[in-house]
């Protein structure tokens, strides 16, 4: 009997640093690798990005000081903490001037030049945001900043990209929940409409039930993915169907199951993430990939789970996060749940020792990770909630924003390979391509006559400036970590 409070001491010390214990868990940010953002009484990340410093953004709408506003917008430090060169507390929390507190942000993207793109709604219309890297409003964007858009009333954006020659991309939903539209709408650099994208600068994708998805990603050949209820949509860099793409531009999913996510793999295929916490994967043409699990599709976390955001990395590498949905089984064991996969779709065993992996924040009752981003040195970082709830109906009745980096793969010399062509797929023979680290030269290749080229021996674990040249097209430089060995990885010249 003397031993039990001895071996109960050893529970709680255990449990106390189940975080700090994990070794996947990046003790470098703020100690432990989580920090709750704990400044609101209500706050759910919507969107989370990383900058060229690994400084970490994360935005949403949120309560607080008894108020709500229809965006709240943080930044963290690389190692933790507020970051209060940004807005002076490191978060802003406030409504558009001249619009009442309605709706929300929950798209963020980051300009080439540090600018912060926030899209949401605000009193029934589309807004844009832009802001300077100190979190004061971009006067240059818009009227003010900001830019209201009225697409067919109740408008909300979901998600925002900026392309790589700065145009702004925005994903929208519109109506009524018995009559709700997905539109895609683009932006020029200084917030006035692109006239030249689809219909005098947007597309009607479908209307559908009110839970639409919220998730869009950009090809290197400037075609857009975008996820819905049960489909899958790609569109021409023009904002037309891509007829390519199962013969309509449109990929229906017959399991009903709501498209959170969508990503590209460098070499063109297209995963996409359910809801139902089914992770899907489709070849170029929009068939499903058998050669994905067997089949085109698997089970995306450990479980009975909810499954929110997905991450592909440029070697391959497939990450899902989410958490253990909230039933009376489970409750209250809640937290950040993530997945990570290897290209065949089985799990990574170098992940985790099985390829799962359950963060547990302290000090909190329930987790749940709702958006993925990752940094220049290969760190995954997640955006999401945390909350005291003990109630098992009511769980999430006050969250707090939480982050959680976990580390990266171990760096090592490694083969960088892909192809240059020409937005119609024809090879791009003799093109200079040029690997930078800062001002850094690490290699120079040269495309074969079939547009091939490879850089050997190149340092794991950092983002490196791919410059390309050739043929009289024009190249984007292209920003790309190397988290591992890549292959196929698209280059295109426009």
């Amino acid at each position: 009997m003397k031993k039990l409070p001895i071996l109960f001491l050893f529970i709680v010390l255990v449990l106390n640093g189940y975080v700090s214990a994990q070794p996947e868990v990046d003790t470098t940010y703020n100690s432990n690798g989580t920090f709750v953002m704990n400044f609101v009484s209500f706050g759910t990340t919507g969107d989370v990005i990383t900058q060229p410093d690994n400084k970490i953004l994360l935005i949403a709408s949120c309560v607080a000081n008894f108020s709500f506003h229809s965006f709240c917008i943080m930044r963290a430090n690389a190692n933790g903490g507020f970051d209060t060169s940004f807005g002076g507390t490191g978060y802003i929390a406030t409504n558009l001037s001249g619009t009442g507190a309605s709706s929300g942000m929950t798209g963020l993207a980051l300009q080439s030049d540090g600018k912060i793109i926030a899209a949401g709604g605000a009193s029934s219309k589309l807004a844009i945001v832009r802001f300077n890297s100190d979190g004061g409003l971009d006067s240059s964007f818009g009227t003010g900043g900001f830019v209201l858009g009225t697409i067919a009333g109740l408008d909300q954006a979901q998600k925002v990209l900026v392309q790589p020659d700065g145009k702004i991309l925005v994903l929208v939903a519109s109506g009524a929940s018995d009559s709700a539209a997905q539109h895609v709408t683009r932006y020029l650099s200084n917030g006035t409409i692109d006239d030249s994208f689809g219909t005098s600068g947007f597309v009607t994708l479908s209307t559908v039930s009110y839970f639409l998805g919220s998730t869009m990603s950009l090809q290197p050949d400037g075609k857009i993915v975008v996820g819905g209820a049960a489909r899958v949509t790609r569109l021409n860099a023009d904002g037309s169907l891509d007829t390519t793409f199962d013969g309509d531009g449109v990929v229906n999913i017959a399991s009903g199951s709501n498209i959170m996510a969508v990503d590209v793999q460098s070499d063109g295929k297209i995963l996409a993430l359910g809801y139902n916490n089914i992770l899907y994967r489709f070849n170029t043409n929009g068939s499903p990939d058998t050669s994905f699990d067997g089949d085109g599709s698997r089970q995306a976390l450990n479980g009975t789970s909810d499954s929110f955001d997905l991450l592909v990395t440029p070697s391959g590498k497939i990450n899902v996060g989410g958490n253990p949905t909230v039933n009376e089984a489970n409750f209250p064991n809640i937290f950040f749940r993530y997945a990570r996969y290897l290209p065949d779709g089985s799990p990574d065993a170098t992940f985790s020792d099985d390829g799962y992996l359950d963060v547990n924040f302290t000090s909190y009752t329930v987790e749940g990770v709702t958006a993925l981003t990752i940094d220049r040195q290969g760190r995954l970082v997640a955006g999401g909630r945390a909350s005291s709830g003990s109630i098992l109906r009511a769980p999430w009745n006050t969250p707090q924003f939480a982050t959680n980096r976990l580390l990266a793969s171990p760096s090592q010399n490694v083969g960088f390979s892909g192809r240059v062509a020409e937005t119609n797929g024809k090879a791009v023979a003799n093109a200079y391509l040029t690997l930078k680290n800062g001002s850094e030269t690490i290699g120079y290749a040269r495309t074969n006559p079939f547009g091939y080229f490879h850089f050997a021996n190149i340092p794991s674990a950092q983002t490196y400036t791919l410059s390309t040249t050739g043929k009289n097209l024009t190249f984007y430089d292209r920003s790309v970590l190397v988290d591992g060995a890549i292959e196929n990885f698209s280059v295109v010249g426009f």
